[in-house]
């Protein structure tokens, strides 16, 4: 079942754009602080677990906070729901070979 499908990505959707509706209109009605927008991306996560983008922007303004010790994991987190979603799609972006287009990434070691 493709998860972007379900009512709980949808009503995720919905959620996640309100923020930013609330920021957007912040200077007429207050913008939410920093402590509101995490309260309302942990509901999102909470609500619809798999829904990447409220829990990559959990884990990255965690990260920009000093001393959030759980910020690298969710982050990863993040990503990780993004990447298998993507490939539940079929998405080019997360084969393993590279691409065409870009040259083999070069050691750092």
């Amino acid at each position: 079942m493709d998860v972007k499908k379900t009512k709980a990505w949808n009503h995720a959707e919905w959620d996640y754009a309100g923020i930013y509706a609330d920021i957007r209109m912040g200077g007429l009605l207050g913008a939410p602080d920093g402590e509101t927008i995490e309260r309302r991306l942990r509901a999102i996560a909470r609500k619809c677990p798999q829904f990447y983008p409220a829990v990559l922007e959990l884990g990255l303004r965690r990260l920009a906070e000093k001393g959030a010790p759980d910020a690298e994991r969710t982050v990863e987190e993040g990503f990780r729901l993004l990447l298998e979603l993507a490939e539940q799609r079929g998405s080019a972006c997360c084969s393993n070979s590279p691409s065409p287009s870009m040259p083999p990434r070069k050691s750092t070691a």
